[in-house]
């Protein structure tokens, strides 16, 4: 841990048994122990966010909340609490982690379209996937801007392709029944 930080004990226990958790593969946790990193990592997050002086722990964290986000096997609330951490990061006053938060959110945005276009997903998760790339829509950051109206244009013409298929489907059926 940096060493010009003043954390309470327990904080730098936390940070600690998070930085060496991060150091392995988090991405392959099994169902029981992924709700745990997930609570811990959103913690270490906080805590980040208090200091924001943590900057081995923040470039492993930043990425292991990118991944939290495209895990299938993290509950939903918990995918869009990361998204949520994730957008804390991005527009935070620490230059360096807002860079790298925004550059896991580029990194992601077909993980976002993929929530956004799935109709089985409860809105919660939706919403804060959409809510999220506005924001990002709204950074100064111009490349980061652009892929996600790009993603939004393809986002809306997908929108659009199943409404006329949808259409079409009604008004054959409609024909037929007459």
């Amino acid at each position: 841990m940096d060493s010009s930080v003043q954390t309470n004990t327990s904080e730098q226990d936390l940070i600690s048994a998070l930085s060496e958790s991060l150091s392995g593969d988090t991405l392959n946790l099994c169902d029981k122990n992924i709700e745990l990193f997930a609570t811990q990592l959103f913690e270490g997050i906080n805590i980040f966010n208090k200091y924001g002086t943590l900057e081995t722990f923040r470039k492993r964290a930043i990425a292991a909340l990118g991944g939290l986000v495209s895990n299938t096997k993290l509950g939903e609330d918990r995918r869009k609490e990361a998204i949520q951490k994730l957008r804390e990061v991005t527009f935070s006053d620490n230059v360096a982690a807002s860079e790298q938060a925004l550059a896991e959110f580029v990194g992601l945005i077909g993980t976002f379209r993929e929530i956004v276009s799935n109709t089985a997903l409860i809105g919660d998760l939706r919403c804060e996937a959409i809510f999220s790339l506005i924001a990002v829509a709204s950074h100064d950051n111009e490349a980061a801007r652009t892929k996600v109206l790009t993603a939004f244009e393809t986002l809306i013409g997908t929108f659009i392709t199943n409404i006329q298929v949808l259409l079409e489907a009604l008004s054959s059926s409609t024909v037929s029944a007459a």
